[in-house]
């Protein structure tokens, strides 16, 4: 799943990654050089989150800063925290708390700045919750919980997540869940999720819980693959839910797992047979 859209897409994530850390536009030009003889080495066979990995993880060294998204993470965090108790009580008020639950989920998904320049999460939240899915495997998931006593989930980005873990709480509270296993990146990338903004978001208010890190080396990431690590991952649970485009992107070809996203892009929303903007929330069987 690999487009001519995903290059100058992959080259604009890291200008917007540079603007953050401060660079000038000399320094950047200069910069970018590097990252194309790096890009120009990798196999062209790999996704564009994979190819990333590499491109953050040189930036991350190059210019000394661990997590140059960190101040961002922490803005979306609290600015939708402050709204965790007015969407808990829409989703408590509402007909299928775990539907809803859902549906706020996927808005969140809106909150990525590795696919989207211009969030305005308000408006998408509005419009996800009037407007029906494009895929839609809801009922299955729903047959899936009656018997489940463990989830998995796999978390997305920063912001996203206070939503994430209030459609986790709404599934404990309409089923028989106990145990709840997070996934979460192993270091940053982006603004996606790690472990230090899972514990600041309170996920272990959630009760039995396990956090299981994802890598985001290139090569960590290729063993993993090549030795079945994820696959082993994602049976933990009795049924597993996958957050996000970049990770639908990474773990399309895995069987019985939930995939939660909004399409953002031309190849991903043409792999999925959709339009870009769709609602997906879908069963790989």
């Amino acid at each position: 799943m690999f487009g001519s859209e995903c290059i100058p897409c992959i080259f604009n994530q890291a200008l917007k990654t540079y603007r953050v850390i401060g660079y000038s536009d000399e320094v950047i030009i200069e910069k970018f050089w590097s990252i194309m003889k790096l890009v120009n080495k990798l196999d062209y066979k790999l996704t564009a989150p994979e190819i990333y990995f590499t491109v953050y993880k040189w930036i991350r060294e190059d210019s000394g800063l661990n997590d140059p998204y960190y101040k961002i993470k922490k803005m979306w965090n609290r600015w939708v925290l402050d709204k965790a108790s007015t969407i808990k009580k829409m989703i408590i008020e509402s007909k299928d708390p775990i539907f809803t639950g859902l549906k706020i989920s996927l808005a969140g998904n809106i909150i990525d700045y590795g696919a989207l320049d211009d969030i305005k999460f308000e408006d998408t939240l509005n419009q996800v919750l009037s407007s029906k899915l494009t895929i839609d495997d809801y009922q299955v998931f729903r047959n899936k919980l009656d018997y489940a006593k463990s989830i998995l989930f796999v978390l997305d980005n920063a912001g996203e997540a206070v939503l994430d873990k209030i459609f986790i709480e709404s599934i404990l509270n309409e089923t028989r869940i106990s145990k709840v296993y997070i996934g979460v990146r192993e270091e940053p990338f982006i603004n996606d999720v790690t472990i230090e903004d899972i514990r600041f978001l309170g996920f272990d208010e959630l009760g039995d819980i396990e956090i299981i890190s994802f890598p985001v080396d290139i090569n960590k990431h290729s063993t993993y693959l090549n030795e079945g690590r994820y696959s082993q991952v994602f049976r933990l649970a009795d049924t597993t839910v996958l957050k996000g485009q970049g990770n639908y992107e990474l773990f399309h070809n895995f069987k019985d797992i939930f995939f939660a996203l909004i399409a953002k892009c031309k190849p991903v929303a043409s792999h999925l047979n959709v339009d870009v903007g769709s609602q997906v929330f879908k069963f790989n069987k």
